[in-house]
This record gives C-alpha cells, sequence and structure tokens, in this order.
C-alpha cells in the first residue's frame, strides 16, 4: 500500500514539472504578441498623425499662395465700386443711402437752417469759421491739430453773447447740444454702419457716443434683415492702459444680453476678454490678444461657450499702407475644420469700408460712418 502512493505522487510530480514550461511559454508567447500589437497600434497612430500635420502644413502653404490673389480680387471690387459711386455726381442720393430717407431730410434741413443763421448773426459767423476749420483737422488725420481746433472752437462757443447761444439752442438744438458738450470737455459722435452680405441682405446700426473725461456712453439701435429691432447701450471706463466695458442689447420682445469685459494694452500687445450672458445664463466668452508691429498686427481670437464646452479660434493678420489695410482671416473649429478669408479696408475722411472674399467667392461689403454731423457735410 505505501508503495502504491509513493508511486502516484511521484506520477503526479512528474506530470506537473512537465506541464508547467509547456504552460508558461504559452502565456510568454500570448505576452509577446499584446506587446507587439501595441507597438504596432501606436505606430500607425504616430504615422496619423505625421500624415495629418503634413496635410495641415500643405492648406497653410495653399491658403497663404492664395490669400494675395483673394485680396487683390477684394481689392479691385472695391475700386470698381468707388469709381461708380465718384462717377454717380448724385450727393443727395449718396446722403439718402448714408444716412437714411428720413435722416437725409433732416441733415439737410440743418445745413439751409445754418446757412441763413450764419447770414444774420455776425457771432455765428465766426463760429461757422471754427467749425470749418474743426473739419478741415478732423480731414488731415493730423491728432494735435484736430485738438488745437477743439480747443478754439471751445474758446469761440464760450465767447458767445448769452442771447446768441440762446438764439442758437432755440433754432439748432442738435449742434447746440454738440458745441455745449464741448464746452464742457465732452467729445459727441453719431454714426452709421451698413452690413450687407452675400446674398444682399443688410443689417443696420445707428447709434452715438458720448465722450466725458475717461468714460464714453454708447446706445444705438440694429436694425437686421427682417426688421427686427435690437436696442444698445454700454459704458466705458479708462483706467490707466485698461477700458473696462459693461453693456446690454435688447430686443424688441424684450429679451436681454448683458455685456461685460476689459481690454489692457501693454507694449505692443493688447489683451481682451469679453462674456455675453443671456436671460437662461448661457454665456459666450472671448479671449484675444493682438500684437502690434509697425504696420502690421497679428490677432488670435478663442471663442467659446459655457454650455457644451466647445470653442473655436480665429487667426487674423492685417497690415497696413497709407489708407488700406489688408487682412487675413483663418477660423478654425473644434472639428478641427478651417476656413479663410481674405479682406481690404479703406479709410477716407471720416469714412471706411470692407470687402471680404471667402474661400467660396461669397463677397461681404461693409461700411462706417462716424462723424461730428454738421461738419462732414
Amino acid at each position: 500500500m505505501y508503495r502504491t502512493l509513493v508511486a502516484a505522487l511521484f506520477i503526479a510530480l512528474t506530470a506537473q514539472f512537465s506541464v508547467t514550461p509547456a504552460l508558461a511559454e504559452k502565456r510568454s508567447g500570448q505576452a509577446g504578441n499584446t506587446a507587439n500589437r501595441s507597438a504596432e497600434i501606436k505606430a500607425k497612430i504616430e504615422a496619423k498623425k505625421i500624415e495629418m500635420q503634413q496635410k495641415w502644413q500643405e492648406k497653410i502653404r495653399q491658403n497663404s499662395e492664395n490669400a494675395a490673389a483673394k485680396r487683390e480680387e477684394a481689392r479691385q471690387k472695391w475700386l470698381e465700386k468707388k469709381q461708380q459711386n465718384d462717377n454717380s455726381g448724385d450727393k443727395w442720393q449718396q446722403w439718402k443711402e448714408k444716412w437714411g430717407e428720413g435722416n437725409a431730410d433732416k441733415m439737410q434741413q440743418m445745413k439751409e437752417k445754418w446757412a441763413q443763421m450764419l447770414e444774420q448773426n455776425p457771432q455765428l459767423q465766426k463760429l461757422g469759421e471754427k467749425l470749418k476749420a474743426l473739419k478741415e483737422a478732423k480731414n488731415s488725420g493730423d491728432k494735435t491739430l484736430w485738438q488745437q481746433k477743439i480747443q478754439e472752437l471751445r474758446e469761440q462757443f464760450q465767447a458767445m453773447d448769452p442771447q446768441a447761444r440762446s438764439n442758437l439752442q432755440q433754432q439748432m438744438p442738435e449742434l447746440a447740444d454738440k458745441l455745449a458738450a464741448k464746452k464742457q470737455g465732452q467729445q459727441q459722435f453719431q454714426g452709421n454702419t451698413n452690413f450687407t452680405g452675400p446674398r444682399g441682405g443688410q443689417t443696420n446700426y445707428s447709434g452715438s457716443a458720448t465722450r466725458q473725461g475717461n468714460t464714453v456712453s454708447q446706445q444705438g439701435t440694429a436694425t437686421g434683415p427682417g426688421g427686427k429691432k435690437a436696442q444698445h447701450t454700454a459704458t466705458s471706463v479708462r483706467d490707466g492702459n485698461t477700458v473696462s466695458t459693461t453693456g446690454q442689447w435688447v430686443s424688441q420682445e424684450g429679451k436681454t444680453l448683458n455685456v461685460s469685459g476689459s481690454t489692457t494694452k501693454a507694449g505692443n500687445t493688447i489683451n481682451t476678454e469679453k462674456t455675453w450672458t443671456g436671460e437662461s445664463g448661457k454665456q459666450t466668452n472671448l479671449d484675444r490678444q493682438t500684437v502690434k508691429q509697425g504696420d502690421k498686427s497679428a490677432t488670435t481670437s478663442t471663442w467659446s461657450s459655457n454650455s457644451g464646452g466647445q470653442s473655436a479660434t480665429v487667426v487674423t493678420t492685417t497690415e497696413r499702407s497709407g489708407n488700406t489695410i489688408s487682412s487675413d482671416v483663418s477660423i478654425t473649429t473644434p472639428a478641427g475644420k478651417t476656413a479663410q478669408s481674405a479682406g481690404v479696408t479703406t479709410i477716407d475722411k471720416g469714412h471706411s469700408s470692407t470687402v471680404w472674399t471667402s474661400e467660396n467667392g461669397n463677397n461681404l461689403e461693409t461700411s462706417s460712418d462716424w462723424v461730428f454731423d454738421i461738419l462732414d457735410e
């Protein structure tokens, strides 16, 4: 019996030791295969990354080559449109397009009334001379001369007798209020901005801005292609190199959109942070940095939302030559898709206009005027 047990035990141990090496070898082979597959996957990922980077670099190169041609195309279109306007000779039609039908009538009435008052009052004739000098200084682009002529206008207005100022207030309250604001150290502007899309849809913003010391107050109305309107108010305060802004948009249905942010300048770098908050609490954030070097600038803007966490990046490069600004804009979406457009902005005596051309050939035209009403016409 004892010998039988010993023999059985010996057989069991022998079988165990003979199986173990084979099992170990099998497991070792499986581990090796897993490591090989992992290395193969990593290699494929790296190869895909390199391929995507190469495609991205090629796309950037192609965009760069096309940008100059698009800028020239946009510039030629703007020159053609400008030539058409110059040849029209219809000043009244230009006024109606610039200010709107009703506002053009109002501006013409102000001009006619002002001309009559200049003939009747010698004090207003002297004031008119200062206004004309201020207009010429504005059109010259010389900021020092502009400030000098503003001071001369203030002194002339202060020198007028009370009766003459009262007469001006009764006959032309809008102009009198502007001159009174300048007497108090204010600067007031009224303006009109139009946007025309590739399909002909138009959006208009008409408003005014008043500067008092380090504070600028703005108010206006935006009208969309469908005729819907939104009221806009904003206040900006400068403190050293930082300007802080708060504002609000109110739709015709009464819905509100609050805006807050700040812009800080440090050397040749400008940083802007801005947030739009709707009634539901949904926010859109802007984080923008602009670096200027001579007549060139580069801007990187990141737009993000608190509903979904997605963001988009906009890179803009500009170069100014005289009164012309050339721009290239590249937009990258969260999915990695890109879109590019080129623009040409021309600035002339308080008026600016821009023509944008996208990759698919669509055009977007914008124009803006910020003027001291009676001076520019």
